[in-house]
């Protein structure tokens, strides 16, 4: 952890670029190799508090992966609402580990108690998000399904059937991974604009809409780190999966303390 870093409670953000208590309400842009010290200091924060952590983790990667599925529509709609209020609770639960206290049970809940409603408006937000990238996805996989298929059938030869299928099937292939590229090119910008918000609105009062907003700045200034940031990430999720998924147990928790040290990072000044 930064021998700089403020001990002093945040408070919500003055007018102006920054605030008494070093508040930056647009973000700075920091050097790249900040990419790679997010992560070396969430490890610092899990490392001194790792049972609160991975126990919180665990829920909050049920709320994320699991309960999606139970049932598969409702459970879905829940998760993207509920997931930043959770976020903006374990925002301040690791505000305490980096203050000295401690991670307890209860900070996973905390959302539920300060700035719910924009929390929840924030949820809401990431819920439309994800509709319209599964939509936009859909239809580019659709159309283009029946556009091969229609293709196909127009140029059937009954002397070459076998050809005519594997036709389809490449077609096919082709446009479900168009499909999933343009929805992992439109869910990047989505990211940027959720990353930090529970953060700000939690510590700083922000409302939904100001906070996306910060937040997308913030990334934007800041995408060499992030860059950084995501080959490591890539890495590190590769190595947890090998020994049976248990690294994830680790690296859950980590990567929630991370989005923390990247808003401290990014918005205070030290």
């Amino acid at each position: 952890m930064s021998e700089t870093n403020s001990h002093e409670p945040f408070a919500a953000p003055a007018a102006g670029a920054t605030n008494a208590d070093g508040f930056v309400a647009a973000g700075r842009t920091v050097d790249v190799g900040r990419g790679w010290a997010w992560i070396a200091d969430a490890w610092t924060l899990f490392a001194q508090r790792p049972v609160p952590w991975i126990i919180d983790g665990l829920i909050f990667a049920f709320v994320v992966i699991v309960l999606p599925y139970t049932p598969p529509i409702l459970g879905a709609i829940a998760s993207a609402v509920l997931t930043p209020v959770f976020l903006g609770g374990l925002m301040l639960g690791a505000q305490a580990v980096d203050h000295g206290g401690s991670l307890a049970f209860g900070h996973l809940f905390a959302g539920f108690q300060k700035h719910a409603g924009t929390l929840l408006a924030v949820g809401l937000a990431w819920l439309g998000c994800l509709t319209c990238i599964i939509f936009v996805a859909a239809f580019i996989m659709g159309f283009g399904l029946l556009a091969t298929m229609a293709a196909a059938m127009a140029g059937a030869d009954p002397t070459s059937d076998v050809a005519s299928l594997i036709a389809i099937v490449m077609g096919s292939i082709m446009t479900i991974l168009l499909g999933l590229l343009v929805a992992l090119a439109l869910l990047v910008p989505v990211a940027m604009l959720f990353w930090f918000a529970p953060a700000l609105v939690v510590m700083h009062d922000m409302g939904a809409g100001a906070a996306l907003k910060a937040s997308f700045v913030a990334c934007l200034k800041n995408f060499m780190p992030f860059l950084l940031y995501g080959l490591v990430m890539l890495v590190l999720t590769t190595v947890a999966a090998i020994p049976l998924m248990l690294g994830f147990l680790v690296l859950v928790p980590v990567t929630i303390a991370s989005v923390y040290t990247g808003y401290r990072d990014i918005f205070i000044a030290r």
